[in-house]
């Protein structure tokens, strides 16, 4: 029910939806994810970065939660001037998702512009 209400942009109605599954089975990563994205696409940082941070800590194999959390410091680190500190937490999360899911080569975009920003 809760994709259900992402496929039908009701962004307000998904987010209740995971919150409630998330109470079902607090122990799964994929609902924290879904909800963290939903979260990142509204532009909410920082209740994105909170349900990344669920999810690594939940399950530190899933491959989301770490792609998840690094898009979010990456957002978090890009501005005017670069944020060093969430630079670098994004580049160590973005590498475990290099790791863990060989076939997301997004990741090595992103990783590359952090790259470049560190020097």
């Amino acid at each position: 029910a809760a994709r259900r209400l992402v496929l039908q942009n009701d962004s307000v109605a998904a987010i209740e939806a995971f919150k409630q599954v998330i109470a079902l089975d607090p122990t799964s990563a994929a609902p924290h994810i879904e909800l963290g994205n939903l979260y990142l696409d509204s532009r909410n940082l920082r209740e994105a970065e909170s349900e990344a941070r669920k999810a690594v800590t939940v399950d530190a194999e899933n491959p989301g939660g770490h792609w998840l959390l690094g898009r979010v410091l990456f957002a978090q680190a890009a501005g005017a001037s670069l944020d060093q500190e969430k630079a670098r937490e994004a580049v160590s999360e973005f590498e475990k998702v290099t790791k863990l899911d060989k076939l997301n080569f997004d990741v090595y975009r992103l990783l590359g512009r952090l790259y470049r920003g560190l020097g």
